[in-house]
């Protein structure tokens, strides 16, 4: 999985870079106005696993070889484990919830492993999600998040034998209230996207949230139906601001 951004923000305050990943705010004198940001790829499941996999559903459609074993993702050191989704989960909940992995023999599920582990994150933005109901939504709501999800139409993973891959947000529902939401696809592609609008629960400051997956590869055709996602989603965020 790929984690592509984590970020401190303070509202009205000033961040320090640490490197061209991340970014850590400043010791906030209001610290109502301070919450933190994971941006996450998951890499689905369903764009990923291996041949030997067992699908839940019948492949119906495999145009590149290469993309039914391990996604193309064949240079990477042991693929067959560190793609296999039902191991790297668990190391994506970690990763969220601010686990170090030399104590997970101290993750149980009970009311004191909760407190202790009560999410590195205040909001979450993920892409390729295709386990959102049957294994990050029942996860994440144990440590008190609450999340929307939209499923891409005609997505590559059903057509592997998977479930449809898509766009989730999590947020800590003691820390931020939702307002309003968008989830719809783009007029160009099948890509989709969110749009949440957030009142924080102690400073009643409202903040907009925005999560999408852009069409994907390198050629001159996907990167203008990329710009014009991007056009369209910018100005249905306008909209909602």
């Amino acid at each position: 999985p790929v984690l592509s951004t984590i970020e401190n923000i303070e509202l009205g305050g000033n961040t320090k870079r640490m490197n061209n990943d991340t970014k850590i705010a400043s010791e906030s004198v209001d610290g109502d106005n301070t919450f933190t940001v994971l941006q996450f790829n998951t890499l689905a499941e369903g764009l990923s696993s291996g041949p030997t996999a067992s699908t839940p559903f019948e492949i119906t459609e495999i145009k590149d070889q290469m993309k039914g074993i391990f996604g193309g993702f064949t240079d990477i050191p042991f693929p067959e484990i560190s793609l296999d989704f039902q191991l790297r989960r668990w190391r994506i909940i970690e990763v969220i919830l601010g686990i170090n992995n030399d104590h997970e023999d101290d993750f149980t599920d009970d009311s004191s492993t909760r407190d202790r582990y009560d999410g590195a994150f205040d909001i979450i933005a993920m892409q390729e999600v295709d386990r959102y109901y049957s294994f990050f939504q029942p996860i994440l709501k144990m440590f008190r998040y609450e999340g929307l999800y939209i499923p891409k139409p005609n997505s590559p993973c059903v057509k592997l034998g998977w479930y449809s891959d898509g766009c989730a947000l999590f947020w800590k529902r003691d820390k931020f209230e939702l307002i309003d939401q968008v989830m719809s696809t783009y007029d160009i592609g099948t890509q989709v996207y969110i749009i949440a609008t957030l009142r924080n629960r102690c400073s009643e400051r409202i903040i907009v949230v925005v999560t999408t997956h852009l069409k994907a590869k390198k050629n001159i055709i996907h990167e203008k139906i990329r710009i014009a996602q991007a056009d369209q989603l910018m100005d249905m965020t306008m909209k909602v601001v």
